[in-house]
């Protein structure tokens, strides 16, 4: 089964930095220069273990953070799996374009597309933000909100 995680409030914890984007305009430099501070959310992460495990599922990250960020969000998901001891042999990791401003919502319905496109099936999607969520259960992948 192909699995989508994403990545801001959904296996890390952005509160100390979401201040950045609520007021306008937004700050989004200095919200993603937050990131190296970000801490595991515990429990999403343990469920990734857990379904990163099971060998007949393949895990898919899908995030709104830009290209330019994705050394760091390699290592951050990397240091998930040290912290629980578990070897990970590939990371599938969609991102949105480095001058890609649209909504959330847009970009991952086309991320979905490429998804596709590259063999995967996702069924199941963990995601936090609400406007995200009914854009993928109204394309039927039956996305849980965290």
């Amino acid at each position: 089964m192909d699995i989508i995680f994403d990545i801001d409030g959904t296996l890390f914890d952005i509160s100390h930095r979401i201040h950045f984007v609520l007021s306008e305009p937004k700050n989004w430099k200095g919200f993603y220069d937050g990131m190296k501070s970000d801490k595991q959310i515990k429990e999403m992460c343990l469920l990734l273990v857990s379904c990163a495990k099971d060998t007949s599922n393949r895990i898919v990250f899908c995030t709104g953070r830009d290209e330019n960020y994705r050394d760091v969000t390699l290592e951050q998901i990397k240091g998930i799996f040290e912290n629980m001891s578990q070897p990970i042999n590939q990371i599938a990791l969609y991102m949105r374009g480095k001058k890609d401003f649209r909504k959330d919502y847009e970009v991952k319905h086309d991320l979905y597309k490429k998804m596709l496109e590259d063999g995967y099936s996702p069924q199941i999607v963990f995601e936090d933000k609400a406007t995200v969520v009914e854009m993928w259960n109204s394309i039927g992948v039956r996305c849980f909100r965290v």
